[in-house]
């Protein structure tokens, strides 16, 4: 069923995956292993792909439940990584919308600067709440008003 249902490469494949599925205690989902098992065949690589931990949770999930920024290498999961952003755009400055891990990049170098915002405009479009994400589009602006010497704030 598997190698019809899911379009697996192989039978070994399929046999792969079902043992995964049925080993003790495997906190796997039937989607996470046949996407998994589409990649690699090599088993071993495959549990690192289904076990990722959460820096900050510490909780163990599967390389697809979790979120990386492009400016750096860490990954945390879908809910640190929505908790993290919904609170910095609530409580903090736009410059604090840094990995929570690590703290980078640099908001500070305005050659990054546009990039790094434009990437991570589409991650928290998909995580954050509709008011959230509009207020981190108000902040941005605010951000890019105020680097604008012709711009001027009335009172």
């Amino acid at each position: 069923r598997l190698l019809a249902v899911y379009d697996l490469p192989s039978w070994g494949r399929c046999e792969l995956a079902l043992s995964l599925l049925l080993e003790h205690n495997a906190p796997y989902c039937l989607e996470d292993v046949v996407q998994a098992v589409r990649e690699s065949h090599d088993r071993e690589f495959i549990k690192r792909v289904l076990a990722k931990e959460c820096p900050i949770c510490l909780s163990i999930f599967p390389h697809s439940k979790m979120q990386s920024l492009t400016s750096c290498q860490c990954s945390v999961c879908c809910d640190c990584f929505r908790q993290h952003f919904t609170i910095v755009v609530r409580d903090k400055h736009i410059r604090d919308m840094v990995c929570p891990v690590c703290w980078e990049p640099d908001i500070n170098d305005p050659e990054h600067l546009n990039s790094y915002f434009s990437t991570l405009d589409i991650q928290l479009r998909e995580c954050l709440e509709p008011e959230v994400y509009e207020l981190f589009h108000k902040k941005l602006t605010e951000q890019a008003l105020i680097k604008d010497p012709k711009f001027l704030w009335c009172s």
